[in-house]
């Protein structure tokens, strides 16, 4: 600010004097005058030690944050790959927080399914742990099915709460949010029919190792932990050979 702009205050509320912009040298030098009042001189010490410029950048940056604070992603991560991997990185380049759903969570030791809710969180915070993603940075919850398509996204929201957008390569996830008038993002997609889960686990029935090449080595590890391949070969000779 010109410190020499000239004021025309009321002559009978003020001092037309000494009444102007000070810089912060003049008002250094006021606050030495024992004759000011100290009220005042409180205040003026306020001001002299507050980075201006930095409180106008906070409000320049705050509407930034708050319309990309947090997002939503739901997945089934049976088992968690490199797709996932690579979708969550991205969507943490744009916001600050994700919320991560675990779908179909009530499900486990089924085909569609082998893994429970509580092996995915792991497969889950295992992943994003190793690359160096911190946990303030994500929540995960689970998100059972309740079969009923006019419901499910109020039953999501009664579950995660608040949230901005959402995130998803389902074309009927991505419908149902829609029709409620909730954002959701562009899909984030990379080499779809090679990361699926479906896919994985006919790998690993077959006994094809490619699939170890789709998954992280730390869920890797964990799904060995589990016995999961057994499991997944088990599943499936009961559900051909009953």
């Amino acid at each position: 600010v010109n410190s020499n702009i000239p004021l025309k205050p009321n002559p009978d509320e003020l001092d037309i004097k000494s009444s102007k912009f000070y810089n912060r040298i003049e008002l250094g030098n006021m606050l030495k005058n024992e004759k000011n009042v100290d009220h005042s001189k409180k205040i003026w010490k306020t001001i002299l030690n507050t980075d201006i410029l930095s409180l106008s950048e906070k409000k320049i940056e705050q509407p930034y944050e708050n319309k990309n604070s947090v997002t939503l992603f739901i997945g089934r991560f049976q088992p968690l790959h490199h797709g996932h991997i690579y979708v969550l990185k991205n969507i943490l380049k744009l916001y600050k927080k994700v919320k991560i759903g675990i779908g179909s969570s009530q499900f486990s030791h089924t085909l569609n399914d082998p893994f429970s809710s509580e092996e995915r969180k792991k497969f889950v915070h295992a992943a994003l742990k190793k690359r160096d993603i911190s946990s303030k940075q994500y929540e995960i919850l689970d998100i059972p099915d309740i079969f009923n398509a006019k419901k499910w996204v109020d039953h999501v929201i009664s579950i995660v709460g608040e949230f901005n957008s959402v995130f998803s390569n389902s074309d009927w996830v991505r419908e149902l949010f829609s029709n409620k008038g909730i954002t959701v993002e562009k899909k984030i997609t990379i080499f779809k029919k090679k990361f699926n889960g479906n896919y994985i686990r006919k790998l690993m029935i077959k006994n094809d190792r490619k699939w170890r090449n789709l998954v992280p080595k730390e869920v890797i590890e964990l799904i060995e932990d589990f016995e999961g391949i057994k499991r997944i070969k088990s599943l499936y000779e009961k559900k051909n050979n009953p």
